[in-house]
């Protein structure tokens, strides 16, 4: 049980962390592009980049899209795969997490790029890929784990 509370504890952790990371690439795109703007806190998981005027168009305002969840994505994959990406028992707390949100950033990102309208639709098949995919990378130690509990 404790080991499952401490995975809980770390993707929750985790969200918070990327959330700011994922806006923050926003932010370093656009400047990149030439364009301002802001990060504000919206609420208690929600961070937002907003575009400070004039507002990019056409390709900009789809790379400046793009590079959010790629870019966190990439930096959550990194670390899973330098850090964690060892199966053993006592990394599976911090590898599940980081795997799962690191694939979840990136399937979200066409998502984020084409319209804010879809960023709910883009998070939850994120969520569901990256899960399945860590579960399933992870799932013979998974399996080992269930077994040591009982």
């Amino acid at each position: 049980m404790r080991k499952l509370i401490s995975i809980l504890f770390v993707t929750v952790l985790a969200i918070l962390i990327s959330g700011f990371i994922h806006e923050d690439f926003h932010l370093l795109s656009a400047q990149l592009l030439g364009y301002n703007g802001r990060i504000q806190f919206d609420s208690f998981t929600q961070f937002v980049f907003y575009y400070d005027l004039p507002y990019p168009t056409g390709w900009k305002d789809f790379v400046i899209g793009l590079s959010g969840g790629i870019g966190t994505g990439i930096l959550f994959l990194l670390f899973w795969f330098f850090a964690l990406k060892e199966k053993t028992i006592d990394r599976i707390n911090y590898g599940i997490p980081f795997l799962a949100l690191g694939i979840g950033q990136i399937v979200y990102t066409p998502f984020d790029a084409i319209s804010y309208h879809l960023t709910l639709l883009g998070t939850v098949i994120g969520l569901i890929f990256g899960v399945s995919m860590s579960i399933f990378y992870y799932r013979k130690l998974i399996k080992q784990y269930l077994i040591q509990e009982n």
